[in-house]
């Protein structure tokens, strides 16, 4: 399976842990992020423009280079191809209205053979500072039905399917494990990223799920990022950093957040 985003740091957040979780899932992919912070559509559409290499190009979430849309639609064939807006934007149907028509218009003209599909973003943490938030009277719900109904009339727009990374991050901050104003978890890193490990893993667990159809709850991978701890026949040897492996009850509630909401 071959998975193109044209995306910002959301995608980069999502796909992180993806390439990881696959190989656990006995499904062979090869993912590829287009990145640039915080690109909108907009922005993506005056690169189509000026056909700038102004991406870096990330490949299994490592960068390999940098790229233009153009030249990374043209290393197709691509099953799939995944748009978003960006963050602060993505509850705002304006900054759709001129910019995602095009944008589909122009990836399906230089890959008929991908599905394009919606990636949806999520809503920023409860305690954020971002001064995006103040669009959404910096309240969490609000920014979730808003980008929520965005993203369902950009999906009706183009006839594309989403990926309901938002609706599991809201699923999951009910649960008081991952409520941070009753002293859960946050699933943010900065009040706007998702964190390194539960944040990032659920994004993943979701698009897992939606590509492949397998239950994620039956995938044994367990993130957690890892540190340098020495050299052994003269090769760096890394083990996974202790406070980062998740419990297993957030573990399973982080999976069954993601196998909830693509089943709804």
């Amino acid at each position: 399976m071959r998975i193109l985003s044209i995306g910002n740091s959301f995608s980069t957040d999502a796909q992180y842990w993806l390439k990881d979780i696959f190989e656990a899932g006995g499904v062979k992919v090869d993912l590829w992020n287009l990145f640039i912070g915080g690109c909108s559509l907009e922005k993506h559409m005056e690169n189509v423009a000026s056909g700038d290499c102004a991406y870096d190009l990330l490949i299994d979430s490592k960068v390999a280079g940098k790229s233009s849309i153009e030249a990374a639609l043209r290393c197709g064939p691509w099953d799939y191809i995944t748009l978003q807006q960006a963050s602060g934007f993505s509850g705002l149907w304006e900054s759709y209205e001129n910019t995602l028509v095009p944008l589909y218009n122009y990836v399906k003209s230089l890959a008929p053979e991908a599905e394009i599909v919606i990636h949806e973003t999520w809503a920023y943490e409860k305690t954020s500072a971002h001064p995006h938030f103040e669009w959404y009277e910096s309240d969490q719900m609000k920014m979730h039905q808003a980008l929520k109904g965005c993203y369902e009339r950009a999906a009706r727009e183009i006839g594309a399917r989403i990926i309901p990374v938002g609706d599991a991050v809201a699923y999951l901050r009910e649960n008081a494990l991952f409520d941070v104003e009753k002293g859960g978890e946050s699933l943010s890193r900065d009040g706007f990223h998702l964190s390194f490990v539960a944040g990032r893993y659920l994004a993943a667990a979701v698009w897992y799920g939606f590509f492949t159809g397998k239950d994620i709850r039956e995938n044994d991978f367990i993130p957690a990022r890892k540190h340098l701890i020495g050299l052994k026949d003269g090769k760096a040897v890394f083990e996974k950093i202790a406070a980062d492996i998740l419990s297993a009850e957030k573990m399973d509630l982080i999976k069954g957040a993601a196998y909830a909401v693509l089943k709804a």
